[in-house]
């Protein structure tokens, strides 16, 4: 092993043994082809140097422009025999053209150039084969012993990706074709055998591979590695090349399956507009529409990297749905000309509104781009949809619009009460606007949620930064949030505040040890100095709050479906919303952030900051 790694360490060395190592194997393949042809081992000597060097003349300009000393002889797949077998057919024409120059010379063989190449690629095939098996079993000694779940048509190229730094112990077939079968020596499982397999095998890392495994699945299988300390990685391709996912996977143990039912929102014949549809939220409320096949689907988004990511991931997920209509459009939804036109040419049915601003401690130092986003846009896209009769008009929206005690939470809450306006004006009217809003807490994964800062603080910095240890918040997995607020869609008759069931509160400290931990690593602390994260507690930053709540009433009701429920919230007169509303305009225009804090503190939409 020493020797190994001096030599991979000496270049010049090492382009020596490669040389010679090919030398070696044209000297003995031009030997045998001779022997072969003359049916004697006594072959003439002088025939023999000519042809030998010639071969070797050919084949080293050949491994010059092919550059073939950057070749990893650790890595050798499909791709490297077709890589060599090339090589071998260029050098089999220039041979073939060699030969017959030769041919005035009546002691050389012309079929040399036939017998030769074929011996010659053999020989080579053959001591990559074992220079790859010596070298990876010298250097995996000491790796990582892993189980791979992938479909089995992916088995071979994730096995040459990831045979040089672990040792694959068994793969899992997620298509479950290939089960008490095997490949490399290695043996395949069906998925209901993972947990004997985990049980029962000494793994460090299982790594998933699967772009259609279901959420389902998923927690199992996470929650089976969690219990037996076995880590979690996630293999993801761009452009056929493999790389690990640098992540913490926690969202699926939050998926709770046995609330979930299949959605009757019949959308088949409907156009349907998403905006905010690159965020977190809004891509995966844009994944799960697609799954129920809409006429049309169109979404906006002011954040082109996102939008550009969003395309090429629905390119690869709906690969096999080539009737779906989908339509990326780069636009701020300030621009209420842009809407228009969108919602009229489009004949837009229902509208989900995702696009707003998140981070509380941003929108606390920036409070005109927090009211005239969260606030006056969604204002101004109700008033589009109810012009232009929409059928459906959905917010999401925010468990900190209750009782608010932030510039966030504020214009969260307008956004609610201008929903709650437009239903009272549409009330009497027979082809009108339904509108609803979906209520719900923190998301795992979403841009506004600390999860992702977390992960990037255990995988990178080493110190996790809390802002309080009994700070409490309601989470819940960003497939089942998006999947219950489609199936409020169902619901609604206008005017509802659907509520979604975030389960019990999470401490979250409690997360972030599950989050360290997942990761395979420990906490360092008094009684365990050597760990590996630090937690630090920071304090409660402006306008946050210890605990948050769902219902501004303690009143609500079931409805059909487990974990959404209906708040039962008074509405105020018409006139009250707009005496609230055209005086945010009038601050808002005369960028008045004194005035305008100092108003909705003052005004009955629940905003106080002095309460927490």
């Amino acid at each position: 092993m020493l020797l190994i790694n001096y030599i991979r360490k000496n270049s010049f060395l090492k382009l020596f043994l490669i040389l010679t190592n090919e030398y070696i194997i044209i000297t003995i393949s031009t030997w045998l082809s001779l022997v072969l042809r003359f049916e004697t081992f006594k072959i003439n000597l002088d025939q023999f140097i000519v042809l030998s060097t010639v071969s070797s003349l050919i084949y080293f300009t050949l491994f010059v422009f092919f550059k073939c000393h950057r070749q990893v002889h650790r890595y050798f797949n499909e791709k490297n025999i077709i890589f060599y077998f090339k090589i071998i057919l260029f050098y089999t024409i220039i041979l073939f053209f060699v030969i017959m120059i030769l041919f005035n010379y009546s002691s050389y063989p012309r079929s040399y150039f036939l017998i030769q190449p074929i011996i010659f690629l053999l020989f080579l095939f053959l001591n990559r084969l074992i220079v790859t098996f010596l070298l990876n079993t010298g250097y995996k000694k000491n790796v990582p012993e892993i189980i791979v779940y992938c479909p089995n048509n992916s088995m071979h190229s994730i096995y040459s990706f990831l045979n040089i730094n672990y040792k694959i112990k068994a793969f899992i077939d997620s298509s479950n074709d290939f089960s008490n079968r095997s490949i490399f020596n290695i043996p395949i499982y069906k998925p209901s055998e993972l947990t004997l397999i985990i049980n029962n095998s000494n793994i460090n890392f299982l790594f998933i591979y699967d772009k259609f495994l279901d959420i389902f699945d998923k927690k199992q299988i996470i929650q089976e590695s969690f219990k037996n300390k076995v880590i979690i990685k996630e293999i993801i391709s761009d452009n056929n090349n493999y790389r690990i996912k640098k992540d913490i996977e926690i969202g699926s143990l939050f998926f709770r399956e046995d609330n979930i039912h299949p959605i009757n929102l019949d959308i088949n014949s409907k156009v349907v507009l998403v905006t905010g549809g690159a965020g977190s939220i809004g891509y995966e409320l844009c994944k799960q529409i697609l799954k129920l096949k809409p006429k049309k689907l169109i979404i906006i988004d002011v954040n082109e990297l996102g939008l550009f990511n969003t395309e090429n991931k629905f390119k690869y997920i709906f690969s096999n749905y080539a009737d779906l209509k989908i339509s990326y459009v780069l636009q701020n939804i300030n621009d209420m000309d842009v809407l228009k036109n969108i919602i009229i040419d489009n004949k837009i049915d229902y509208v989900f509104h995702a696009a707003a601003y998140k981070h509380v401690p941003i929108l606390e130092n920036n409070v005109m781009s927090a009211f005239k986003n969260n606030f006056i846009n969604t204002y101004n896209l109700a008033l589009l949809c109810n012009e232009n009769s929409v059928e459906r008009f959905i917010l999401i929206s925010s468990d900190k619009a209750v009782r608010p005690t932030n510039i966030m939470g504020s214009t969260k809450r307008l956004q609610e009460l201008t929903i709650d306006y437009f239903h009272k004006v549409n009330f009497n009217k027979i082809k009108k606007t339904i509108f609803t809003k979906v209520r719900f807490g923190n998301v795992l994964e979403s841009s506004g949620s600390a999860i992702p800062l977390f992960k990037k603080q255990i995988l990178e910095d080493g110190i996790v930064t809390i802002t309080h240890p009994e700070i409490t918040r309601y989470f819940m997995s960003i497939e089942e949030a998006v999947y219950l607020v489609i199936q409020s869609t169902s619901l609604s008759k206008g005017g509802e505040t659907f509520l979604l069931d975030m389960g019990k509160p999470i401490k979250i400290i409690d997360l972030v040890h599950k989050m360290i931990g997942a990761a395979g690593l420990t906490v360092k602390s008094e009684d365990n100095t050597s760990g590996d994260i630090e937690i630090k507690f920071i304090g409660l930053r402006p306008g946050e709050k210890l605990y948050e709540e769902l219902l501004l009433e303690d009143d609500d009701s079931p409805t059909d479906f487990n974990n959404i429920y209906k708040s039962n919230e008074k509405f105020l007169d018409i006139k009250d919303y707009e005496s609230i509303f055209s005086s945010i305009f009038k601050y808002v225009d005369s960028d008045d952030i004194v005035g305008l804090k100092e108003f909705i503190k003052n005004t009955n939409i629940g905003y106080n900051i002095d309460k927490y």
